[in-house]
């Protein structure tokens, strides 16, 4: 997945750039709220999220990597 990342002060509408700019590139529009929910939902925090995001495949298959049980378990349970 393609990744663009863009920073600004709250209110300066970066998060509507972004959006946009997905839009534009046809590619998925993520956010802090969604990786803090994603981190909610599976209770571990959103670094993990982040650190699951930039595994390789090898370690997204691992069962062992305490990020990919949580989502896995997550996923079984809903």
């Amino acid at each position: 997945m393609p990744v663009i990342t863009l920073e600004g002060y709250l209110g300066s509408g970066y998060q509507n750039i972004g959006r946009k700019v997905a839009r534009k590139l046809n590619i998925d529009f993520v956010d802090r709220i969604l990786l803090s929910q994603v981190a909610e939902l599976t209770k571990t925090s959103v670094s993990n999220v982040l650190k699951l995001e930039n595994c390789h495949s090898s370690e997204f298959d691992n069962p062992k990597n305490p990020v990919v049980g949580l989502m896995t378990e997550w996923v079984k349970n809903n």
